[in-house]
């Protein structure tokens, strides 16, 4: 257990290096290519665009708040612009270009793609409700957030442990989910955790229902960070 803890310490020092604070505040900012998808023609033109943004800031405050983080649409010290224009493919991403973020970083921020959420069947039609749409985004601007402070994607198994061998890389860093060992991969609760990544691991429909909190690595981390 000794051992555990230690590898996490390291792990989190990077997130410290730059700000003894210990108050961090998420900013959300709305790109104005978000209202589009609100506006006649657009998937969710049945729906207030307005409850849809109360609801996710109000969703990641849920996921960050008993984490000692705020979230705010006035200021922050990371910023997630959700809507912006991006791939497709992706959901979202974290300091596009420059991989996993941290506060080492100097001007951390994050991406949300929604209109990769509106063009899935997931939230299409009568699958287009303010619960649901606000659910999967907000899900995904919290993972994206997170990993500003160095969350990883390996961090939605509970049963990762940084001592079972091959969970880390060269880099002493946790190895993507598919280059896990089996043992540390065993939690079958892993699609509830906000670190969930890839279909393979969490469905579009998890993504829209699914009340979703970080799991026990993830808040060590954040604890430390923010203790």
């Amino acid at each position: 257990m000794k051992t555990r803890v230690m590898s996490l310490f390291v792990i989190c020092l990077f997130a410290l290096a730059a700000n003894q604070s210990w108050a961090y505040t998420i900013k959300v900012v709305f790109d104005n290519n978000f209202s589009t998808s609100f506006q006649g023609g657009g998937e969710w033109d049945a729906l207030d665009e307005q409850d849809v943004k109360d609801a996710i800031v109000s969703k990641m405050s849920d996921h960050f708040s008993p984490r000692g983080i705020s979230v705010s649409t006035s200021s922050g010290d990371v910023e997630v612009k959700i809507g912006v224009a991006g791939p497709d493919t992706l959901f979202g991403s974290s300091n596009p270009g420059g991989g996993v973020g941290s506060y080492v970083d100097e001007d951390p921020f994050v991406e949300v793609y929604s209109h990769t959420f509106e063009g899935e069947m997931a939230w299409q039609g009568g699958s287009a409700t303010v619960d649901r749409v606000s659910t999967a985004i907000a899900g995904t601007a919290s993972h994206e957030a997170g990993h500003s402070f160095n969350l990883y994607h390996a961090y939605m198994f509970d049963s990762f442990d940084p001592t079972i061998s091959g969970a880390l890389n060269g880099d002493y860093q946790p190895n993507e989910p598919d280059n896990l060992p089996s043992a540390a991969k065993t939690d079958t609760s892993k699609h509830w955790h906000i670190m969930a990544t890839k279909n393979e691991y969490i469905s579009h429909e998890q993504r829209a229902t699914l009340d979703r909190y970080f799991g026990i690595n993830s808040v060590q981390v954040l604890d430390f960070a923010t203790g």
